[in-house]
């Protein structure tokens, strides 16, 4: 944390905004730039206004995460796993350095093979079916049912046809027909037909058959498909599979072929229903990157209202999988809308709308069954209403809603069909229709199968519509509204011929069924398995050529000539096999595509003035049941070497959705210990493989160019490493050497490794407290820096080779992060300057929350920012701007050499609250002054009575694991142990006499009292220290390598009154005045607040104090108070005053009251309870362990007394103590097993009952 003793004035007169970025300028002295913030729930990028180009002292990044319900990444305020997040600073100026990258001289599919053989010609595709031909010996008895009078020619068509009938099993048995096997069908034609390709004839018998709208394929028993040649006039069609009708269903008969010479019909009657298909044949056929790009023109025409539609026959070998089916952006290149049909879970996604402020959107999902997107025809809709209802339509029927999703869908400028940045579909897609209106349900399932015209009720809402039925441009997917939406394919998606049982979803009303003859009886009869080959349609590819030379330098984005922009596309076909497969897709057959042409891929280097610079990098912590504060967590990096570059106009990019992130740039101005004049990215890399690590492919020595303007140079390295459960637990949990090699001879090496269990985030929900390489979860990633200044001085470029040193036998597996900048400088700006850069403690700053609070020695770090060694300087330190004191440093530090100091005990404050510590660091002849001083705010830590009792519950393999301390500060060590028996409670009792204590129990294997991980190992413990017989500080168990503490012990606040009773015995009716007196019996101050008095009736009266309250008093001090007593009656009356101090003990002090009139002895008064015994609860609310103390005044009115816990509405929770309750001061813990809430606590005897609240937050 950086506290500058130089005053922060925050000018909101000089607040400027680019997007939601503040950039606050500060008196001349710092300035500050808000970029994300948690009000941005889902925004991790943008670009902010920074300062313009100017010098700093030095630049922090403040990084703050925060736990919140809002987190969009699961169900956890704080996300459940420990994830890398980045935060990138993308520079596009190229004025420090740029991007090598390389530019292919094609592209297929997405990606550059080595080579890529093609032709120009195309052979076609071929699916194979299997057809049974019949050879008949004998004939069966034939029934002829209906009659003639009309053509059907809907079937027998050059492009094929499919028809679908209903015989009633009542016109059936008029026939003359019995129950029994129908063995052929004669139909008759109006003309010869030679050669029907696959004529298929399916049956399906069924009790009160109806057709509905499609003709699927379940259930249907095929009992003709082969090529037949028809005769004019009547055709006897033998089944080569007899059908059994069992003499009552109704039969469902349907007929379709493949493609004939020319239309031929088919003699046929007006019958009630039938069904035919509507003479659509072309499907766009999805596969490997195809997909289809509409205009982005269309996102002008959508804004709070939309309907997308299709029908999809998937491919049950490749789905489900991780895919857009249908994906649009804004100019940002933030999703506005997505379909997932299905994702890899089985689960349908629909996400339509953005807020654009911070990228979030609005989604519904459901999981479907697998026959709904693959193997079959289904019918999808999504839509979203204006009123923020989002509904997904699946054949025509609600699937799922969701309402509330209120989010626009305007600013789509890229919209794209089949493929997505998640992946592309696998299936045929066709009817693809996009609506800026969210269309009904009746609407839906009405036209879902006919094509739209301008019928249709709301046609002109219809903004796109691909069909491909009449597209010839084999590159284009024609609109067929009247937008103009001329859609590109690329990849490309293929228009395939619709097969025969892929016929029949797009459907019309037809009621001319065919005249047949049915034959039934046994038949004699020859099967032959003919195979007949049906083509398709080519696989083309498109092939995306870059033939445009490209030189070694600098392209600017959007430039003309830029190596990216391509020369041409062809359209094409890959050589190689080519399959054939059956019907059911399974490869029976191939034959070669012989190649025409072959590219081969060609790598041309160029450079880009983008360079993404990372400038932190942080492992998100385990999250459940983590609490990060109302403020969140704070780290901080420091990001002056990057000042240069955070200036202006800057895009970055931070976190996950895990937490909420606040990112803060503060610039100190003033002058570094010497300026930037080169920033190379020299590695950045987030798969370095080990084993290509070690065969030299990965990570490659390279050479950066030196500017002539730096003198002096730095490396920084940040790598972390990831993945594990194989045989070396590489790269997560394997410690190897790292170095780096300057022009081949290794320079700088470091064992890449962390310790995790003193990570100030903890316990965690995770194995957090594991150690690991580079990192731990809840914690940026380390940055190692090497001074690079002796290895570089004369030199105009340098070789970097990183390397890692092998360690198993078997270095196979493993990824490391690596990034690695080369920093270049000019000379040191001072030759004697030293800094105050640090301050461990005291320190409120939560991040050195284990090192503090402290009442000892304050531990700061200095730097020497001078070119001269720093050998000798004198550290002054104050409180409060007070009791200065000096410390004389020696040592012997080169330039930016640091050191950490532990200063003699500084003189902390006796009073509460926020207090102030500031060093200075004093050197003969500095020059410059500003980096001097550092201040932090602190608290001081508890203090505590001079009896304290340590518990310690050890737990399972203890004599391996426990070592503690308690000691002053001073060095003088009060009690210790080591070799602690297992699951045994200790106690430990000391009276301590005042001063400075450090407590410590270090765990030597890091695992805490309790680990959950190895809960079933080692069991749990815990640690508590308590004092007057309550509980006052609980160690959280989970603490992984060491509790730890300092607190104080001093005279406490302590109350004492002249007497615990004040009595009045009076002969009649009257008023008198008594006293009694409040003292101060310690040296510590006490304060007294108020005075209260209790009674049922109101015959006791506060006259006066002494002196006015509140009031603090010093040891020996008193006050004087004075009561009154009055009863109008005889009889006895009984209360209490209660004196309300900053006694710890004794915070409300009760005094007892008694008056009597006359000389009864009979208490005819209702008996007061605070006579009786005082009760509370400490502390309060209760957020761990509590305790319930009672102060018995009367004992004989408490004989079996209950101490009970009830909710609200009077249940009882839990009973602590039944039983007599003694004179004098009693204690009770409170259950830790009453969940938080509110609830009520009560004493209770037959003579007497007090309740007051309770509220526990656990």
């Amino acid at each position: 944390m950086f506290f500058s003793v130089r005053p922060l004035f925050i000018a909101t007169a000089l607040f400027l905004f680019l997007g939601s970025a503040a950039l606050i300028a500060a008196d001349g002295d710092t300035v500050v730039v808000k970029t994300l913030q948690f009000s941005d729930i889902t925004k991790r990028s943008g670009t902010w206004l920074f300062p313009p180009p100017g010098r700093y002292e030095k630049v922090l990044m403040q990084y703050t995460l925060k736990c919140d319900p809002a987190t969009t990444q699961d169900n956890y305020p704080c996300g459940e796993w420990d994830y890398l997040t980045y935060t990138v600073l993308r520079d596009s100026t190229g004025e420090f350095d740029s991007t090598r990258r390389t530019q292919v001289n094609f592209i297929v599919r997405g990606a550059t093979p080595d080579s890529f053989p093609y032709r120009a010609s195309f052979v076609n595709n071929t699916v194979r079916y299997r057809t049974t031909t019949v050879q008949r010996s004998s004939e069966g008895e034939y029934f002829p049912i209906g009659a003639g009078g009309q053509n059907n020619s809907a079937v027998i068509r050059p492009e094929g046809g499919r028809v679908r009938y209903i015989w009633k099993a009542t016109e059936l048995t008029a026939a003359g027909m019995t129950a029994g096997t129908i063995n052929g069908i004669k139909l008759t034609t109006s003309a010869a037909a030679p050669n029907v390709s696959l004529f298929t004839i399916r049956i399906r018998a069924t009790q009160n058959a109806t057709l509905g709208k499609t003709m699927q394929n379940e259930d249907l028993t095929t009992v003709v498909r082969r090529n037949i040649s028809f005769v004019e006039g009547v055709n006897h069609i033998p089944f080569s599979t007899p059908f059994m009708w069992d003499g009552a269903s109704d039969l469902i008969i349907d007929f379709s072929c493949q493609g004939a010479p020319s239309i031929v019909g088919i003699s046929a009657a007006s019958a009630p229903d039938g069904l035919a298909d509507d003479g659509s044949r072309k499907v766009f056929n999805f596969t490997a990157g195809d997909r289809i790009d509409v205009p982005g023109e269309i996102g002008t025409l959508i804004n709070d209202e939309i309907t997308i539609s299709y029908w999809c026959w998937g491919n049950a070998a490749k789905l489900p999988r991780a895919h857009n089916t249908l994906e649009a952006y804004d100019a940002q290149g933030r999703r506005v809308l997505n379909i997932h049909a299905p994702w890899d879970n089985g689960t349908i996604y629909w996400d339509a709308g953005i807020n654009p402020a911070d990228g979030s959107g609005d989604r519904i999902e459901k999981n479907a069954a697998a026959d709904s997107y693959e193997g079959r025809w289904n019918h999808w809709a999504y839509t979203k209403s204006k009123s923020g209802v989002m509904r997904i339509y699946l054949n025509g029927a609600l699937f799922h809603e969701g309402a509330g999703m209120t989010k626009k869908m305007n600013g789509i400028t890229r919209f794209v069909v089949g493929s997505g940045n998640s992946g592309s579909y696998e299936g045929l897609l066709d009817e693809i229709q996009v609506w800026n209106t969210a269309l009904d349900e009746a609407t839906i399932k009405t036209w879902m199968t006919r094509k739209i015209s301008d019928t249709h009720p709301q046609y002109p809402k219809l903004i796109a519509y691909y069909r491909g039925e009449l597209d010839t441009d084999p590159l284009i997917a024609r609109d067929e509204t009247g937008s103009g939406f001329m859609a590109a394919l690329f990849g490309v998606p293929t228009r395939d011929r619709l097969l025969l049982d892929q016929m029949g979803y797009m459907t019309q009303t037809n009621t001319a069924r065919p005249f047949a003859t049915f034959e039934l009886g046994t038949v004699s009869a020859t099967t032959t398995r003919v195979d007949v080959d049906v083509t398709m349609e080519p696989r083309r590819t498109s092939v995306v050529l870059y033939e445009r030379p490209v030189q070694p330098r600098i392209y600017r984005p959007g430039a003309a000539d830029h190596p990216s922009v391509p020369t041409d596309t062809l359209l094409v076909q890959e050589a190689g096999k080519l399959y054939t497969y059956d019907e059911a897709g399974l490869k029976v057959d191939s034959t070669i595509v012989a190649a025409e042409t072959t590219l081969r891929k060609v790598l041309s280097p160029y450079f880009d003035p983008i360079v993404d610079f990372e400038i932190g990098r942080y492992i998100t912590p385990y999250g459940i049941g983590l609490d990060l504060g109302p403020n969140g967590f704070r780290w901080e990096y420091d990001v002056t070497d990057f000042a240069p570059l955070l200036r202006n106009n800057v895009t970055l990019s931070a976190g996950n959705q895990q937490e909420l992130i606040d990112m803060t740039f503060i610039f100190i101005k003033g002058t570094p210990p010497r300026d930037v004049k080169q920033i190379d990215q020299v590695y950045y890399d987030r798969g370095a493989m080990f084993p290509a690590v070690l065969a030299g492919t990965s990570l490659p020595p390279v050479d950066v160019k030196l500017n002539a303007a730096a003198k002096t140079f730095r490396l920084k390295a940040v790598t972390s490493g990831h993945d594990f459960s194989n045989e070396t637990n590489c790269a997560e949990f394997c410690p190897r050497t790292h170095f780096l090699s300057v022009d081949g001879t290794e320079r700088f090496s470091w064992l890449l490794w962390k310790e995790c269990g003193d990570n100030p985030v903890y316990p965690q929900g995770g194995t957090w407290l594991i150690d690991r390489t580079g990192w731990c979860p809840g914690a940026p990633v380390d940055m190692y820096e090497f001074e690079l200044t002796p290895f570089a001085t004369g030199k105009s470029s340098v070789s970097i080779d990183y390397g890692i040193k092998k360690q198993a036998a078997n270095e196979a597996w493993g990824r490391w992060e690596v990034s690695t900048q080369l920093i270049g400088y000019g000379d040191a700006n001072f030759q004697k300057d030293a800094a105050v850069v640090d301050i461990i403690s005291p320190n409120n700053w939560e991040y050195y929350g284990r090192l503090n609070p402290i009442c000892g020695e304050p531990v700061i770090v200095i730097q020497n920012t001078g070119s001269t060694d720093l050998t000798t300087c004198t550290i002054e330190y104050s409180v409060n701007g007070g009791g200065k004191k000096s410390f004389n440093w020696t040592g012997n530090l080169k330039f930016l050499g640091r050191d950490t100091v532990v200063l003699p005990e500084a003189s902390w404050p006796t009073a509460e609250g926020l207090s102030s510590f500031a060093a200075t660091v004093v050197l003969t002849g500095d020059q410059y002054a500003p980096n001097n001083t550092r201040a932090t705010q602190f608290v001081m830590p508890p203090a505590y009575y001079n009896d304290l009792q340590i518990v310690l519950r050890t737990n399972k393999q203890a004599e391996q694991q426990y070592v503690w301390k308690l000691k002053k500060t001073t060095g003088e060590v009060i009690g210790s142990g080591e070799n602690l028996a297992s699951e045994t409670t200790f106690t430990y009792d000391f009276d301590l006499a005042s001063g400075c204590y450090d407590f410590e129990l270090v765990n030597k294997e890091g695992y805490g009292l309790d680990f959950w991980f190895l809960r079933s190992q080692l069991g749990t413990g815990s640690l508590s220290f308590k004092s007057g017989g309550a509980t006052i500080k609980v160690f959280e168990p989970d603490f992984g390598n060491k509790a730890w503490m300092q607190f104080t012990v001093a005279p406490k606040p302590t109350i004492q009154t002249s007497t615990d009773s004040v009595k009045w015995q009076l002969a009649a009716p009257a008023r008198e005045e008594k006293s009694f007196v409040i003292r101060s019996m310690t040296d510590a101050p006490l304060r007294v607040d108020s005075l209260a008095i209790f009674s049922v009736r109101k015959h006791f009266f506060l006259v006066s104090t002494s002196v006015a309250l509140p009031a603090t008093l010093a040891k020996g001090d008193s006050i004087v108070v004075i009561l009154a007593f009055e009863r109008p009656d005889a009889g006895t009356t009984s209360g209490s005053i209660r004196v309300y101090s900053n006694d710890e003990r004794q915070s409300a002090k009760q005094v007892r009251l008694v008056g009597t009139v006359g000389t009864t002895s009979v208490d005819d008064n209702v008996i007061d309870p605070t006579s009786v015994f005082v009760l509370d609860v400490v502390p309060h609310p209760v957020a761990d362990h509590g305790t319930v103390r009672l102060q018995v005044y009367r004992p004989e009115l408490l004989r079996d007394a209950q101490i009970i816990v009830r909710d609200l509405v009077g249940r009882q929770i839990v009973a602590i103590h039944r039983g007599d309750l003694a004179a004098g001061e009693q204690r009770f813990e409170l259950p830790t097993s009453i969940p938080s809430g509110s609830y009520r606590i009560s004493v209770e005897s037959t003579m007497v009952r007090q309740t007051i609240p309770l509220v526990i937050t656990r």
